[in-house]
């Protein structure tokens, strides 16, 4: 399944979705208690607009290895004036998760010339962090921004 949408990306770069609309037994009676839940092979296609131009896209595939949930993230972001480039991003990232728990993310980003990588593991109930901007572990529960997964919102 794909859900092709698009994002309005005010002066932040803030980028966000609704989730497709499904409907359960619940949902129907008036209880909102239905949450969306990837599946393996749905793809979210994003064409990410400021100021009614686009000026980017993102994606989000979801597949299954081994029990375990793989999201990959692919975006892409440019701004010209003229023929230069005034603003450039580029992000692909791959969160592995089981049974609703975050197992490890990898990411590779390039922002304006700068190059940026995160790799992070679990190791009980801490995460073990090597990136560009920080070597350490951190607190469980923590859940990645991508921008797809509602525990963001929690």
């Amino acid at each position: 399944m794909m859900l092709k949408t698009t994002l309005i990306v005010g002066l932040s770069l803030t980028l966000g979705f609704s989730a497709p609309a499904f409907a359960d037994s619940a949902e129907a009676s008036g209880a909102a208690s239905f949450v969306w839940q990837p599946t393996a092979g749905e793809v979210i296609e994003f064409d990410v607009l400021r100021k009614g131009n686009k000026f980017g896209t993102h994606s989000v595939a979801f597949s299954e290895s081994d029990g375990k949930l793989i999201v990959e993230n692919d975006i892409e972001l440019e701004v010209k004036v003229g023929p230069f480039r005034a603003f450039y991003y580029r992000h692909d990232g791959k969160e592995v998760w089981q049974d609703g728990v975050l197992r490890s993310v990898q990411s590779e980003t390039r922002k304006d010339g700068d190059d940026l990588s995160l790799s992070a593991e679990r190791d009980g109930t801490v995460l073990r962090i090597n990136g560009s901007r920080f070597n350490g572990e951190a607190e469980l529960p923590l859940v990645p921004s991508s921008h797809w997964n509602i525990e963001q919102l929690r």
